[in-house]
């Protein structure tokens, strides 16, 4: 071979390898950027799910609030509000025994005034208590001492505080080794202070009634609250992702056909899940009710129930339409939400008409 003939060889192989070093190099950003979108989904996936079973479990615990303080309202007399909370609780935290204790006056001595789930010996055991700070110890038979099967049933115990004194005490119990949660011991707390409104205003009917309106009030400051974080936070972050992989589509012109698809394809379900989360913040607190009132919100209901379900909705309204106070629209929209949820899930109709008359 000659020394021309070797050197065009030598070129041609230093001209194979720069073109497969090329071809490398490209594939390996390829996969980077690959990897790196997939790594981003599951991420941002990851920080959806738990954002959406966190404003669940809240949406459950004000759904329970709202059935207790509901339930609550039905009657004036002390004891059946008693069975109202344990009742409540005793299924909703799937608890063994739910006790609650009042005061006589003196706020370290407690006698127990209602429970459930108490053996004959467990309701003699616990039927005196007194509080040590955190610490409450049975004043009952062989309170001093130790349960006979090396166990109380006591798990938990929340003073019933009202007026800046202490009036009571809501105690749970749990047989088996689970423990409460933060979120249910945060529910127990919150239940223990409408309780100890209950009992402090069990003979003023009145004061039940605001009292509910306050419930009414704190929970839908807490669907504003998990509303906001949806739209400024969540639903933000999603778009900011589905711009970049925009972008990223947009400039990237060697991608193959099979990638394109997938990135496409992800996008597109980028696009479905913002308009989940923008559907669930909207139903969660209607801004239009505090901006406009009752009427347009209402109505702002039936169109979204005419373009999601196809129902044919009409509103009708006589009299002189005017303002209320912000509670009293507020328990009127949730009113109507309700009924209007019923017809779309259990009335099997075409047609839905809501009715407002204004009067004197």
């Amino acid at each position: 071979m000659s020394a021309a003939s070797f050197s065009l060889v030598l070129a041609l192989a230093a001209l194979a390898i720069t073109v497969l070093l090329a071809w490398w190099q490209a594939r390996r950003r390829e996969e980077y950027w690959h990897h790196l979108l997939r790594d981003l989904q599951a991420t941002w996936q990851k920080k959806l799910r738990q954002r959406l079973r966190f404003s669940l479990a809240l949406e459950r615990q004000l759904a329970l609030l709202r059935t207790l303080a509901t339930r609550m309202t039905l009657t004036s007399r002390l004891e059946e509000t008693l069975e109202v909370v344990m009742e409540m609780l005793h299924g909703a935290l799937r608890l063994d025994a739910v006790l609650i204790f009042g005061t006589n006056g003196q706020e370290d001595a407690l006698s127990l005034i209602a429970a459930r789930g108490l053996n004959a010996a467990e309701r003699e055991r616990w039927q005196q208590v007194r509080v040590e700070g955190r610490t409450i110890t049975p004043l009952g038979k062989d309170g001093a001492g130790a349960a006979e099967d090396g166990s109380d049933v006591v798990r938990l115990a929340v003073p019933l505080v009202a007026r800046g004194r202490t009036i009571g005490l809501l105690a749970v119990g749990i047989r088996t080794p689970r423990e409460l949660t933060p979120e249910e011991v945060s529910l127990l707390e919150t239940v223990a202070d409408y309780l100890a409104m209950a009992m402090e205003n069990s003979h003023l009917y009145q004061n039940l009634r605001r009292y509910v309106q306050q419930i009414t009030m704190a929970q839908e400051n807490e669907r504003r609250r998990i509303a906001r974080e949806l739209h400024d936070s969540t639903l933000q972050s999603l778009i900011a992702v589905l711009h970049h992989l925009e972008s990223f589509l947009r400039e990237r012109r060697d991608l193959s056909m099979n990638d394109s698809r997938f990135l496409w394809s992800l996008g597109e379900q980028i696009k479905e899940t913002i308009q989940e989360v923008r559907y669930f913040s909207h139903h969660l607190r209607p801004a239009i009710l505090d901006d406009l009132g009752l009427l347009p919100a209402v109505d702002w209901l039936l169109t979204e129930i005419e373009r999601e379900y196809g129902l044919t909705t009409k509103m009708v309204v006589s009299g002189e339409p005017r303002r209320f106070l912000p509670e009293a629209e507020l328990s009127l929209f949730r009113i109507i939400q309700e009924a209007l949820r019923n017809v779309v899930w259990h009335a099997e109709a075409s047609e839905v008409e809501v009715s407002l008359h204004f009067n004197n």
